[in-house]
């Protein structure tokens, strides 16, 4: 089961951040292309030894479940990318954090 997180960075260390988010599916984005090679290598035509379908077929699903897991990153990458443009366009309020100076008693 996949679960959102949340946090806050500073905005001078956000394209950073997002590219340690994008760095984490490196194992995956390896995996694709292991995938890939073998795949390729299953499919060509061998007179000593016939395509394994069964085994093809496998890789071929685990193939598509790495991709899935790549593109499930890069899509929130890219809606942070979105969400912070349109923000820093929009030349929004800046996100800063809640005060912790506690209320003074003239104000009860």
């Amino acid at each position: 089961m996949k679960i959102q997180l949340s946090y806050t960075v500073d905005e001078e260390n956000i394209f950073g951040e997002l590219a340690k988010l994008i760095g984490l599916k490196a194992e995956a984005m390896q995996r694709m292309i292991d995938l890939y090679t073998q795949v390729q290598a299953e499919l060509t035509p061998d007179e000593d030894k016939p395509v394994n379908v069964t085994k093809v077929e496998g890789m071929i699903s685990d193939f598509r479940a790495a991709l899935v897991d790549v593109d499930a990153r890069l899509r929130e990458v890219g809606d942070i990318i979105g969400a912070y443009e349109s923000h820093r366009r929009s030349d929004g309020p800046t996100l800063v954090e809640p005060s912790l100076v506690e209320p003074s008693l003239e104000s009860q």
